[in-house]
């Protein structure tokens, strides 16, 4: 039997220890935009974490840290009551200080990692017991859970450290090339889906906080004109119910990737997209109004190409309160 005291920085054992065996399972008060990254949870783990709406509007748990994990397959679940950090794999138990953040990284901690089966045990069913009386979190919740993040702030909340890190502006400086494309939705394969999320991985840490900025990826078929630093408007043509065709047109994305060759892709490529999560997308038809009252005569949203005029491109940006000129 081995039992380790681990601190002032325990994190790198807590991410080696999870990596063991699983499933895991997991009792994290709080979780920074860094969880995901600290803890390689995957399809049949369990976490549970604390998104009250007041750990949520003090910043303390991040929606999309828990969106990541939810598409990982990983259950997520709410108690509000939770301030426990601790962890159960199949070879070790972990119990200890640290939420899953950044903040927790550069704080001084202290945590226990042992293999004695029966605190291992004990782990694991103090979390079942957790599950019993949770909320299971889902995309419904996300869309809740951003407005209160919106309305709130870092605030104090016992245990949770307030430092923040400095962000990267969201658009470039200056503004070389804006294009104008299409999207249409397709199967993915599972080898796209790996190198997606490993290039969203690679690109956030020039992107800024996920709550402010969220990545997507966008497929290209054909010899892409697009570059590190561009700026694309993508309409989306969806299906609705009985057949009803809508057409939908993406606020302003900024290229965060080369292009990217996709796996069996038959020369296809994709690219790491930015967004800011405050931004909606606007119905094709009012766009189209709205630009025209702003004096772009002939937007053409369903016409891919590179907008060069001035009024066009300030205008486009405009649907969305941002000032260009």
């Amino acid at each position: 039997m081995t039992t380790k005291f681990l601190g002032p920085n325990p994190w790198p054992e807590i991410t080696k220890a999870v990596k063991t065996r699983g499933p895991r399972y997991v009792a994290v008060a709080y979780l920074g935009v860094d969880a995901p990254r600290l803890l390689p949870l995957k399809s049949r783990d369990v976490l549970v974490v604390n998104a009250s709406d007041r750990s949520i509007r003090a910043h303390a748990t991040s929606p999309d840290a828990i969106e990541e994990f939810i598409e990982r397959g990983v259950r997520v679940v709410s108690v509000g009551t939770l301030h426990a950090k601790v962890i159960a794999t199949e070879l070790f138990a972990v119990v200890g200080s640290a939420n899953a953040s950044a903040n927790s990284e550069r704080a001084d901690e202290a945590t226990i990692i042992t293999d004695q089966k029966s605190v291992i045990k004990q782990v694991r069913d103090f979390v079942m017991n957790l599950i019993a009386q949770s909320t299971e979190l889902d995309a419904n919740f996300l869309v809740h859970a951003r407005k209160v993040w919106n309305e709130g702030q870092g605030a104090d909340i016992v245990g949770v450290a307030g430092q923040t890190t400095p962000e990267p502006e969201f658009l470039p400086v200056p503004i070389t090339r804006v294009f104008l494309d299409e999207s249409a939705a397709y199967k993915v394969s599972e080898a796209e889906k790996k190198i997606r999320r490993q290039s969203k991985v690679r690109a956030r840490s020039s992107t800024g906080p996920r709550e402010k900025y969220w990545l997507d990826w966008y497929r290209y078929t054909g010899a892409a004109p697009f570059r590190l630093g561009d700026v694309l408007f993508l309409a989306h043509t969806r299906t609705l119910a009985r057949g009803r065709i809508d057409t939908v047109l993406h606020p302003p994305a900024v290229v965060k990737s080369d292009a990217i060759p996709i796996p069996g892709g038959n020369g296809d490529v994709g690219f790491v997209l930015s967004y800011r999560t405050a931004d909606v997308a606007i119905p094709a038809d009012e766009a189209n109004q709205r630009l025209r009252d702003t004096g772009a005569s002939n937007p053409r949203l369903d016409h891919p190409r590179q907008v060069t005029g001035d009024i066009l491109r300030s205008s486009l940006f405009a649907l969305w309160k941002i000032d260009v000129t």
